[in-house]
């Protein structure tokens, strides 16, 4: 059931032009009992699911157009590399509460939560040593990267705009039921002076519609909370490989995750608004689609498309997804926070790298680690089996050089790998081989 806060955004994003009216949310009757998006009629394969324009993004370059926190941005290219200049940007808008033209996304965002939020106890239950040191040492680089620059160059260049900066957030007070949605702290000017009123019903908005009387409670605008807030928002929600930045787009980021072909772009408005387009059912590369959607970012005029790819397709009352990329369980669980039952793209891991103990006993190593090089394989890598204890061609070539007597190491000589058609060179040819050695592609990133 639609709380006020998800009413509020669906009548934000139709006023301002997206076309969502193909599918249904909230629905409530997902794969996984979970709320998702849902099918109202039929989607075919390069159909665009939605349409959302590009004025809703919450993208570097809205964030370079703000009167506020624009002069900082486009001053501090150098500092705020990376999604820091975006994470900068909806933490300004999100404290600036109603008066934020994304105030109806950001509110109906919930708090993201992944193992970065769990007790070293709670780690320990994950049995994966390697998950929980990446675990941690996620951790110590978000609170690096806020004290670099925050407290170390924004709040001393900048007193009057950062001087919450390494402040607390005050501790918020009992917040009102706002239906399944969970409540979004109410912004303050940075003295820890709210900005809105949690008694009034209703309150102006940039947008025209009135907001809502939901109570959130208190928060910094600069501080770590709030810097680990809009961080993992945007770790969880964005959106990124095939654009000229990364990006929050409202309502593209409610679609649940599932391992189906999907792809997106930003093209320039009216450009198969029909859908089933030859862009779309035949998806650019990588490059193209990049470059596309940059010179449709420079008209502020682009309109961001999700659409299934391949074979993929939905008949009407299907739950509708969206593709974070191949991702094994481990990666989930640090990046989004969850897990999939028989995810086809989980590994595990049943050795330890080609560690310097091997260099010191093995008395052909040099040669041997030449010819893993040669290969396209990395020598500081573990070896993962997939689902039904498959080896990954590259690893079958690990294995065969491994197992090479060290007299076959110093001769040229190409070993084809089981019934593949890839082959492992080793000795003193320099030529790289021409077929299956070389890495395999890397899978599609996150949205």
């Amino acid at each position: 059931m639609a709380s006020e806060a998800d009413r509020r955004l669906l009548e934000w994003l139709r006023a301002n032009g997206a076309k969502i009216d193909k599918v249904k949310w909230p629905a409530d009757s997902s794969i996984d009992d979970v709320r998702g998006v849902q099918a109202k009629i039929d989607i075919g394969p390069g159909e665009p699911i939605f349409e959302i324009p590009q004025k809703l993004m919450m993208t570097p370059l809205a964030g370079r157009a703000s009167p506020e926190l624009g002069p900082v941005l486009r001053e501090e290219k150098e500092l705020l590399i990376g999604d820091t200049s975006l994470c900068l940007f909806v933490m300004h808008e999100r404290a600036r509460g109603p008066d934020s033209f994304w105030w109806p996304f950001l509110q109906c965002c919930p708090t993201p939560s992944t193992i970065l939020d769990w007790t070293d106890q709670e780690l320990t239950e994950l049995q994966d040593e390697n998950l929980i040191m990446r675990a941690i040492r996620r951790k110590e680089r978000l609170r690096m990267i806020y004290k670099r620059v925050f407290l170390k160059e924004l709040a001393p260049k900048y007193p009057d705009l950062f001087k919450s900066a390494g402040k607390p957030a005050p501790t918020p007070p009992p917040a009102k039921a706002s239906g399944d949605r969970e409540s979004t702290p109410t912004p303050t000017n940075g003295t820890g002076s709210a900005t809105g009123s949690a008694d009034e019903e209703k309150s102006a908005s940039p947008d025209g519609i009135p907001a809502p009387a939901l109570a959130p409670a208190p928060v910094e605008w600069w501080s770590l909370e709030a810097f680990l807030w809009a961080w993992g928002t945007i770790e969880t929600r964005a959106f990124g490989r095939r654009l000229p930045w990364t990006a929050l787009v409202p309502f593209a980021d409610l679609l649940n995750h599932g391992n189906y072909q999907t792809k997106y772009d930003l093209v320039l408005q009216g450009a198969g608004s029909g859908g089933g387009d030859e862009a779309a059912s035949k998806p650019a590369s990588l490059e193209a689609a990049k470059d596309r959607a940059a010179k449709a970012a420079e008209t502020g005029e682009g309109v961001f498309r999700l659409y299934p790819s391949g074979n993929t397709g939905y008949r009407a009352g299907c739950e509708v997804f969206n593709s974070y990329g191949r991702r094994p369980n481990d990666n989930l669980l640090l990046e989004y926070g969850f897990a999939m039952e028989g995810n086809e793209h989980d590994t595990v891991e049943v050795g330890g790298t080609l560690s310097s103990e091997m260099a010191a006993t093995d008395e052909a190593w040099a040669a041997r680690r030449s010819a893993l090089l040669r290969n396209g394989v990395s020598v500081a890598r573990p070896l993962k089996l997939g689902p039904g204890g498959a080896f990954q061609p590259s690893q079958l070539v690990l294995e065969r050089i491994l197992a090479l007597e060290p007299k076959a190491l110093l001769r040229p000589a190409r070993y084809p790998v089981g019934d593949r058609s890839a082959a492992v060179s080793v000795g003193a040819d320099k030529t790289p081989p021409s077929a299956g050695a070389a890495p395999e592609a890397a899978p599609e990133a996150a949205p």
